[in-house]
């Protein structure tokens, strides 16, 4: 359970979920979601990383930089590609990881890591 405090004012940027599943050739979806307030701009980089899965083996790294400008509170989608190889497997997992959220405003530099409430989940991969 993670309590939030909503008077946070540039707002939270979080993983709307802990763990995703996606089929075995089909797009994996990451949605990143800002709560809890939308004064100024701010800013995300999202990233993959290996699990049991392996990039361009099981999965495409994905980077992303994810931007909200004042008062932007949409959903940011990122598609990551997973690979068909046709070979029987069990399920993969890779990571995706939020980092580096960036606060542009100089007095309140120091706050930059209240931005990030999720930093990393996990994605699996079901092969077949």
């Amino acid at each position: 359970m993670t309590i939030v405090d909503n008077h946070f004012q540039p707002g939270h940027l979080s993983l709307t979920s802990t763990s995703y599943s996606v089929t075995k050739g089909s797009p994996a979806t990451a949605v990143v979601q800002r709560t809890g307030g939308a004064l100024g701009t701010v800013s995300v980089a999202l990233v993959t990383s290996d699990g049991t899965g392996t990039n361009g083996i099981n999965y495409t790294a994905t980077s992303n930089w994810l931007t909200w400008n004042d008062s932007d509170v949409s959903q940011r989608i990122v598609s990551i590609p997973t690979v068909q190889n046709n070979v029987v497997e069990g399920t993969k997992t890779f990571n995706v990881i939020l980092t580096n959220a960036q606060w542009p405003t100089t007095e309140r530099g120091a706050e930059n890591k209240l931005v990030l409430i999720t930093r990393a989940t996990r994605g699996e991969h079901r092969g077949q």
